[in-house]
């Protein structure tokens, strides 16, 4: 098919394409060198990009399991696609979810990879210098807006305290990051979970002495890390779980108790206000069993995913505090879940240097 044999005009076309999912545009290309030129040709990846990125609602939510992740469309609860994970991997970890990227790494080996479920592009970048071979560590993917620069960036304990390096997707080496004088002695759990990205930099949940609750901030694009102070009144961390996760853009720190209530049992989702307080407090009454973490907001309604009972998914509705179950995986166990953006974004196009 060529240009001429087209029913439309080209600039049509390119915005039909835009609301197609990146899985369709991929087949699209076959059909014509037009087609070809058009989807893969950088303004098109970076358009469908902000287009997917502007909608209010995350069109998917990619599932991580143990040996593999599915991406699952929130209009059909439809799993749309399976993709196998590296299977030399012992401990397969999440490194969080970055404008259709995805950064995975191996508990084990500390082999860190970014892939595209959709383009099912794959890199193995270097590994860090201060490469841990016992300790709490994570991996975590993020963006530069301004340069356009994807980053991994290591965070780990190294013998009680932090250390940190980041390096550029493209680059050969990473690099070590001044840490400073940190305050956070210890993580959450026995895993340090991925950083969070919101506003160009990544955040950490960590806990200092006299059970005082930290951030860790690290600024992407300037690679600096400050500690901020939270206040958590009137939580008592002695008797509450805390996590760190995302909601509509921002810092969300979740609130649970740590014991099993008679009936039902409050969840409190604090956003953070980029200082050391909280813009917005939502309480939320869950199932006394559950461990519900929130994955995006829209709305009234909010989406939840249960990590100890059934892995399920569950939207909860702050306008009558109902919950409804949506999603639930009828095999394997579902270890997290998270919002995703279907995207052809290319590391040929994620190299800045």
């Amino acid at each position: 098919m060529s240009e001429k044999d087209w029913f439309l005009p080209q600039e049509i076309i390119f915005k039909i394409f835009l609301y197609l999912p990146g899985s369709s545009l991929i087949k699209f290309q076959i059909l014509s060198k037009s087609f070809r030129s058009m989807i893969r040709s950088c303004y098109f990846i970076e358009s469908q990009l902000n287009h997917a990125s502007s909608s209010t609602k995350p069109p998917i939510v990619l599932l991580f399991y143990s040996n593999y992740i599915s991406l699952v469309e929130t209009k059909t609860w439809i799993v749309t696609n399976n993709l196998s994970l590296n299977p030399s991997y012992k401990e397969s970890r999440f490194g969080g979810s970055c404008n259709g990227l995805i950064c995975l790494y191996d508990g084990s080996s500390r082999v860190v990879s970014v892939i595209n479920p959709t383009t099912r592009e794959y890199l193995t970048p270097p590994r860090p210098s201060n490469l841990l071979q016992y300790g709490l560590f994570s991996y975590t993917i993020g963006f530069v807006s301004s340069s356009k620069e994807y980053k991994l960036v290591y965070l780990c304990m190294n013998e009680g305290e932090p250390h940190l390096e980041v390096c550029c997707i493209g680059d050969k080496s990473w690099r070590q990051v001044a840490i400073g004088n940190c305050p956070v002695s210890r993580f959450n759990g026995e895993l340090l979970p991925c950083g969070i990205l919101s506003h160009g930099a990544l955040f950490w949940l960590g806990f200092g002495s006299y059970n005082k609750v930290w951030l860790i901030r690290f600024d992407l694009k300037e690679e600096k890390v400050t500690y901020i102070n939270l206040n958590i009144e009137p939580f008592e961390r002695k008797s509450n779980d805390f996590m760190l996760g995302e909601l509509g853009g921002e810092v969300c720190l979740t609130i649970m108790p740590d014991f099993v209530f008679p009936k039902e049992k409050e969840m409190h989702l604090l956003i953070f206000d980029g200082k050391s307080d909280f813009s917005q407090k939502m309480k939320l009454m869950v199932p006394r069993h559950s461990y519900m973490m929130p994955l995006f907001i829209s709305g009234q309604k909010i989406l939840l995913q249960d990590q100890c009972f059934d892995a399920g998914l569950y939207y909860y509705d702050l306008s009558n505090c109902s919950c409804e179950k949506v999603f639930v995986a009828d095999y394997d166990f579902c270890y997290s879940a998270h919002p995703h953006i279907d995207s052809l974004v290319s590391f040929g196009g994620a190299r800045a240097r």
